[in-house]
């Protein structure tokens, strides 16, 4: 049981550091490509029902993290 704490905490740190460069690289971009904030989309949960050809019913969920979006000057725009 230890061992799989440990893992956990090991991925979590990993994750998160991961997470900590990604966002210090794109700042950088951010800074090269003169990019601007062109608009923002909030997040949301999602919840769908379906019915499938034998008339199964089926439910369904999900999330969709807040976006922002941004232009730059090498003529993209990128949502993050």
């Amino acid at each position: 049981m230890k061992t799989i704490i440990s893992l956990c905490i090991v991925i979590g740190v990993a994750l998160f550091l991961l997470r900590t460069r990604d966002n210090r690289e794109w700042q950088k971009f951010v800074a090269v490509h003169h990019c601007q904030v062109i608009g923002h989309v909030s997040d949301s949960f999602i919840n769908s029902v379906t019915v499938d050809s034998k008339g199964k019913v089926g439910y369904g969920s999900g999330y969709i993290p807040e976006k922002t979006g941004y232009s730059c000057d090498n003529g993209q725009q990128y949502w993050r």
